[in-house]
């Protein structure tokens, strides 16, 4: 499964990432709208893509109660951790930015001002 927050740039990326029979995970749009969809790879892969806006889902409220009452509270104590693949300041902003775009990331980047 892949899950793709950013859309245009992303998408292909995403499709190429997902094993036979994956899925993608389609619920932001940051780098715009108009994302390409390879109808061949789609189909080679037999893949299903899901797309998500959560304010016209009807399970919002439940979501953000799930968020508040399970998820919250677990990575508060430890119980979900994100895997941070490095911190770094505004001077290495720009070399992680060509570390993502490399795919070179395990995890998330955080940047801490």
């Amino acid at each position: 499964m892949a899950l793709d927050g950013a859309g245009k740039v992303t998408f292909a990326h995403c499709l190429e990432a997902i094993a036979n029979n994956g899925r993608i995970v389609s619920y932001g749009t940051t780098t715009g709208m108009d994302a390409a969809l390879p109808i061949g790879k789609l189909l080679g892969r037999n893949a299903t893509v899901y797309g998500i806006a959560l304010w016209y889902n009807s399970d919002y409220q439940s979501s953000l109660e799930t968020l508040r009452d399970l998820v919250i509270p677990a990575v508060a104590q430890g119980k979900l951790q994100p895997t941070i693949d490095e911190l770094v300041d505004l001077e290495g902003l720009s070399r992680a930015l060509v570390k993502i775009e490399n795919r070179a990331v395990t995890g998330k980047i955080v940047l801490v001002p």
